[in-house]
């Protein structure tokens, strides 16, 4: 699979990510959210990640397959997510 880095490595993104909002103690409004966005839009598949140096992280989800469930992320050179934070649109 071809890797791609679109985003820098900016101090400024990484300061955004604090030690609580990367927790990985589920976040019951976000997950019940995520899961609401995954029934109106009628998505099997609904995500929120936040996207850090090297991964992109899962922070509440639905519809995944159970590797990315359990493993809760991936390397960020493998993700779309990349593409809508460097762009700031819909994607």
């Amino acid at each position: 699979m071809d890797r791609i880095n679109v985003l820098d490595n900016s101090n400024n993104r990484r300061n955004l990510f604090t030690k609580e909002l990367l927790a990985e103690t589920n976040d019951s409004e976000l997950q019940e959210i995520v899961k609401n966005a995954s029934e109106e839009l009628n998505s099997p598949i609904a995500l929120v990640s936040l996207v850090l140096d090297q991964v992109q992280f899962f922070k509440a989800h639905i519809g995944l397959p159970p590797v990315l469930a359990e493993a809760r992320g991936t390397h960020r050179d493998v993700s779309f997510c990349q593409f809508v934070v460097k762009d700031g649109e819909a994607f």
